[in-house]
């Protein structure tokens, strides 16, 4: 058997190179925060009714949210029933084609969330959807 001896230059050579590792672990990161969906949640806590044949809206549509406790929020801003439709058209912005999400609880009377409807309407919104939960 032959014994082959190593000269110092050649020992400082042996190693594991991580630089694969890492670069694999980093791609592996950008394509699960590239492939993740982020969907922006209404800030409060809404019941939304039940409904069997939900469709899912873009993720640009305008969000009025009426929580039980009263409260009303156009895109974020709290307003009352007769700022909404100013509200919804400023959020719009001349832009009738950008559909309007309307978040109502689920304890909502629906009268009161068709008169908010209509009041996105008078706002200029063309399409007005009511945010459902499947069943």
């Amino acid at each position: 058997m032959k014994h082959i001896q190593l000269n110092e230059e050649s020992k400082k050579g042996v190693g594991i190179d991580l630089s694969p590792l890492i670069d694999c672990v980093f791609l592996l990161l950008i394509f699960f925060v590239v492939a993740s969906v982020f969907t922006a949640d209404t800030g409060m806590d809404i019941e939304r009714p039940v409904a069997s044949t939900a469709e899912a809206l873009p993720l640009e549509a305008l969000r009025v949210i009426r929580a039980s406790d009263g409260r009303l929020l156009c895109d974020g801003v709290e307003t009352t029933f007769e700022e909404l439709p100013k509200a919804v058209s400023t959020a719009l912005a001349g832009d009738d084609a950008r559909p309007v999400l309307l978040f109502a609880d689920g304890a909502i009377p629906t009268s009161e969330t068709v008169l908010l409807v209509d009041a996105c309407r008078r706002g200029g919104a063309s399409r007005v959807a009511i945010a459902t939960q499947e069943q």
